[in-house]
């Protein structure tokens, strides 16, 4: 099931246009806001991160896995 939901959207994905440096760039700055607003507001499961591993190592695990945002600029 899951890989049937991978292969749904790289077939959907396969004909749009590769973004433009500047556009992957705003579009890695609107999802880190939006992230840091997760860490800094909270939520379930952001709180239970944070929790169980400190804001730093969320904050990381954000940016480096889960949300594949590191710094660009």
């Amino acid at each position: 099931m899951l890989f049937d939901g991978l292969e749904a959207v790289l077939d959907a994905s396969s004909g749009l246009p590769e973004l433009t440096e500047d556009q992957k760039k705003a579009k890695n700055v609107i999802t880190r806001d939006y992230t840091d607003g997760l860490i800094s507001n909270g939520g379930i499961s952001t709180d239970m991160f944070k929790s169980s591993l400190g804001e730093d190592v969320t904050r990381d695990f954000f940016s480096k896995v889960l949300f594949g945002t590191g710094r660009m600029d």
